[in-house]
């Protein structure tokens, strides 16, 4: 038997003044260190991205992490279209590789980067261990 992808998906459309409250506040609230930041093409994959990384982490640590990234599906989806087109997409994923690592994380891309054809990819840690209470953020 195939499983479906099962997550929770929250799309916000033609509402950026609503929409920057709400990531406003989820960082506020939920976020507790920036991690990494690129800017790249949309699709380009995040070990692929030249990154600018949080200085009090480890590389190993950044390895870790986007290898974590690359084979989990996110849990929650949260988009942003503005006049049809994705705007903003961030997936929260759930990370544990039983050592190390064990908690919620925030991938944020923002398109259109300064009014560029390029995309800001950031990763950031997350400061709840609490699933309901980040996805219901977003309702």
């Amino acid at each position: 038997m195939i499983e479906s992808e099962s997550y929770e998906k929250h799309v916000f459309k033609d509402c950026e003044p609503y929409f920057a409250k709400k990531i406003h506040s989820f960082h506020d609230k939920f976020v507790d260190a920036f991690l990494l930041i690129g800017i790249d093409t949309p699709k380009k994959p995040l070990d692929e991205i030249k990154m600018t990384k949080n200085p009090l982490y480890s590389l190993l640590y950044y390895k870790r992490i986007i290898g974590g990234l690359k084979i989990t599906k996110p849990l929650i989806n949260i988009r942003l279209i503005e006049n049809k087109k994705l705007n903003t997409e961030c997936s929260i994923y759930y990370l544990n590789n039983t050592e190390d690592i064990e908690n919620f994380y925030l991938v944020q891309r923002v398109m259109n980067w300064k009014s560029s054809k390029l995309t800001s990819h950031q990763v950031w840690q997350i400061d709840s261990i609490d699933y309901h209470e980040l996805n219901n953020h977003w309702l």
